[in-house]
């Protein structure tokens, strides 16, 4: 495989910046471009010394390292300059050795596929590592943490034996129908492949309740124009992120913003207020506004008092399958406030601590204890095994097709082997190694 390079940490200035490269040429690498007095350099020992562009002239001083395969992250050689984090100096570095020919760069989490494809690392233990990588609050990380338990893949494992089990106890049936420790099987076989099922079909279920905590919430605020949607978002993060203005219609794209709400990773989304336009700009703001309804995982509605018409009818384009709550905003100036409404004014402040403890409130029934899954891959693949038990079921009643059903049983497991890595393909792969950064 070719040798690859990559700034390994994050874009801009830092007091250290990392620059790592992964293959046969790594040591070449670190021998032309880190100099340090020792003429012979040992893995896994820091080095201090300079390093240089390909014709001498120094860049940076710093630290290197070398660590040789197969003990090492990817299980090839690997050489690391750890500089200092200006920019220029990472990129200059990174350049010199690309230019040379000896590496090219990295794609995004080639780092961690050539771990996974040279054994050093699960595929479960990759996902886990890119849930880590992308952490914000202390609910994604304790999600990260629990998953160290591997208990997922060893519960993933432990069906796909019974299934194995199974699907043997099928295939000497068929091939032994006479034999007396066979003749059972059949009788056995459809109340085994019941109970499978419902296993898997609740595992399935374990992704939705968890996403929430692992990826965080979607709050999407929607309503007439005026209605104060603006002011309610700088209330919540705590500063000026919206334009507010008397004027309707100020907001004519999404505003989004991120926040931990007690651990719980909330994206708050402004959007256009909802009426009928002959702006052009504003009606394309509008449509925005209707999309981000779609892909909310919490509505705030900011009910209008003086527009309650154009309110309910923005109620009814929201689905019945989205979780919304009413707001009342500018609740200083109201005297009365219907029920069902959450009584807050962004002025003052009053009633919005409330609602972010509703919004959390929305999202605390996770029990992290149990077996779960944590990225929508996993889910799509055990619901697929859960529906190839049901086809088996179908062909388990009817003594002439067992064969068949031995064969879903097989397809199972194979969707089963997909969620832990034993069977893979590269646009599994390829979805899974996208999501990391370039020089993981």
């Amino acid at each position: 495989m070719e040798t690859i390079g990559a700034i390994a940490t994050p874009a801009g200035a830092g007091g250290v910046g990392i620059v790592r490269v992964s293959g046969k040429n790594a040591r070449e690498i670190f021998k032309r471009y880190f100099h340090v007095d020792n003429t012979e350099i040992q893995p896994r020992f820091a080095y201090f010394g300079k390093v240089t562009d390909r014709e001498g002239k120094d860049l940076d001083t710093g630290i290197g390292l070398f660590f040789k395969g197969p003990g090492s992250y990817t299980g090839e050689d690997i050489a690391e300059f750890q500089i200092h984090g200006a920019p220029i100096v990472l990129k200059k570095l990174l350049e010199n050795i690309l230019q040379s020919g000896l590496a090219r760069l990295a794609e995004p989490g080639e780092f961690t596929r050539r771990a996974f494809l040279n054994g050093k690392i699960g595929l479960t233990e990759t996902e886990r590592l890119n849930l880590l990588l992308q952490a914000e609050t202390d609910l994604q990380l304790r999600v990260a943490r629990e998953l160290t338990k591997g208990k997922m893949a060893e519960k993933i494992k432990g069906i796909r034996g019974r299934l194995l089990a199974l699907s043997s106890q099928l295939e000497a049936s068929i091939e032994y129908p006479e034999d007396d420790e066979t003749s059972n099987a059949l009788d056995s076989a459809q109340e085994n492949v019941i109970l499978l099922a419902e296993e898997m079909k609740t595992l399935a279920l374990t992704y939705d309740r968890v996403i929430h905590w692992a990826e965080g919430v979607r709050v999407v605020i929607v309503g007439a124009p005026n209605a104060g949607k603006s002011s309610l978002l700088n209330a919540i993060v705590g500063y000026q992120r919206a334009i507010v203005t008397a004027v309707p219609g100020t907001t004519r794209d999404t505003v989004e913003v991120t926040a931990d709400i007690q651990g719980l990773r909330c994206t708050f989304v402004d959007t256009a207020g909802l009426r009928e336009s002959v702006d052009e700009v504003e009606t394309a703001g509008i449509s925005r506004a209707k999309d981000q309804i779609e892909l909310a995982d919490v509505v705030i509605l900011v009910w209008d008092l003086e527009k309650i018409m154009e309110s309910r009818k923005i109620e009814k384009e929201i689905g019945n399958g989205t979780l919304l709550i009413k707001v009342q905003s500018k609740a200083d100036l109201i005297d009365k406030i219907p029920l069902g409404l959450l009584h807050v004014s962004a002025k003052t402040g009053y009633g919005v601590e409330r609602l972010l403890n509703k919004i959390r409130a929305l999202f605390d029934d996770v029990d992290l204890d149990h077996v779960f899954l944590f990225t929508e891959r996993q889910k799509k693949a055990v619901e697929a095994a859960s529906m190839e038990l049901v086809t088996a079921l179908s062909f388990l009643k009817d003594d002439r097709t067992v064969e068949m059903a031995a064969a879903h049983l097989g397809l199972a497991g194979r969707y089963l082997e997909t969620v832990i890595g034993i069977v893979t393909t590269d646009e599994i792969l390829d979805g899974i190694f996208s999501n990391f950064c370039l020089g993981k």
